[in-house]
């Protein structure tokens, strides 16, 4: 029998968010085809592992918060040379920036072979991050272009790479999703303990990214024509405590339910009215094809990048204009009302997120993967 080539998966963490959610979709996938361990620079997992047969490593225990990766960064550099000296991995597969420039820096000195992913337009993300952001942004554009392959999970990441990093080595395979697994939750788990009809906001609660000040703005907006309509914020995030004094300022935050982060968010989206998703930047937002997936009909900006491509213009849910709390408003309160509506985007969402499911988006990785292994 042929010996299966060794993959180690490079990530920050697993705690809460979409990549995370990406990587949890993939291992069992991809430990069909690969001896695959996992190395987490920080010990925190909040989902739930797959019981397939993978081995997992915490380069470091629980760190709390960015700051603190930061500092960790030369002891994550200098530990995870040694385990790729010990493992001797055929190939290294990252996720996020600060695991990409880990694996492409020690690949320098150990020669693997190298995949990374982005999953967030570089030139939005660091746009706020001061000082910080252009040295994570110009480390990014001189290691970049090192990679076997660099995976953009949407195309607006992709023309952002080529912009902003001149990578010619780019591949668009967009995130997955497990299809069946979502719908088997679904259909047996306990319905959430809200009684009255309800939007469902998921995300970190981060309003430069995810936009729920402009949602609040809107849901005011919402509620002068259905005043007993509920907002559901699943998530948390640096700007909790902002938002609850926004929320009391505009009169809302009797309808407003802070409910953190959620384990039912699949059973959360199947019971909302729909679940929006107010961004001004996204990579290809987990939680919208999740939402389709479940049967709730979705509400998304037309931000950089992804929910035009995932909604295709419009025709799989409402896609409307960043930025634009009249139109946010309208659009709810139209979802709201029209129960044929819903049905609509309910069928035609479904239908849609069947597309992104794991076993064809898993086997795009297996095939970039053995690309850059034969190279």
């Amino acid at each position: 029998m042929k010996k299966r080539a060794k993959l180690l998966f490079l990530i920050p963490s697993l705690r809460g968010g979409g990549a995370e959610r990406v990587a949890i979709n993939l291992f069992p996938f991809l430990s069909k085809h690969f001896d695959l361990t996992v190395a987490l620079l920080e010990g925190k997992i909040e989902y739930e592992l797959p019981s397939v047969d993978f081995k997992i490593i915490f380069i470091s225990n629980e760190l709390g918060s960015y700051r603190k990766h930061l500092l960790y960064a030369p002891i994550h550099i200098i530990k995870f040379y040694s385990l790729v000296k010990h493992l001797k991995p055929d190939i290294v597969l990252s996720f996020m920036e600060q695991a990409n420039i880990i694996n492409l820096l020690v690949s320098k000195l150990t020669r693997h072979k190298t995949v990374i992913t982005q999953h967030i337009v570089p030139s939005k993300q660091f746009h706020n991050k001061g000082k910080l952001g252009r040295i994570i942004l110009n480390v990014a554009k001189i290691l970049y272009p090192n990679a076997g392959i660099v995976v953009a999970v949407s195309n607006g990441i992709k023309k952002d790479l080529l912009h902003s990093y001149c990578i010619k080595n780019v591949v668009v395979i967009p995130n997955p999703i497990d299809f069946k697994r979502i719908n088997q939750y679904v259909l047996s788990a306990p319905n959430p303990q809200i009684k009255e009809r309800f939007f469902l906001c998921p995300g970190r609660l981060v309003i430069a990214h995810k936009a729920q000040d402009l949602l609040f703005e809107a849901f005011k907006e919402v509620l002068k024509n259905l005043p007993n309509i509920n907002l559901l914020l699943a998530g948390e995030g640096s700007d909790f405590s902002y938002l609850k004094q926004l929320a009391k300022k505009l009169a809302i935050y009797n309808n407003v339910i802070f409910s953190g982060w959620r384990h039912d968010l699949w059973k959360l989206m199947a019971n909302s009215i729909a679940t929006v998703l107010p961004s001004r930047y996204e990579g290809w937002p987990m939680v919208l094809l999740e939402a389709m997936a479940a049967g709730s009909p979705v509400i998304a900006t037309n931000c950089p990048s992804g929910p035009e491509e995932i909604l295709d213009g419009g025709r799989f849910g409402m896609l409307i204009p960043m930025e634009d709390k009249e139109a946010l408003a309208k659009a709810m309160i139209k979802m709201a009302c029209l129960k044929e509506l819903r049905e609509h985007y309910k069928i035609v969402g479904q239908k849609r997120a069947q597309e992104f499911d794991i076993e064809i988006i898993g086997m795009r990785y297996v095939e970039e993967i053995f690309k850059v292994l034969e190279s």
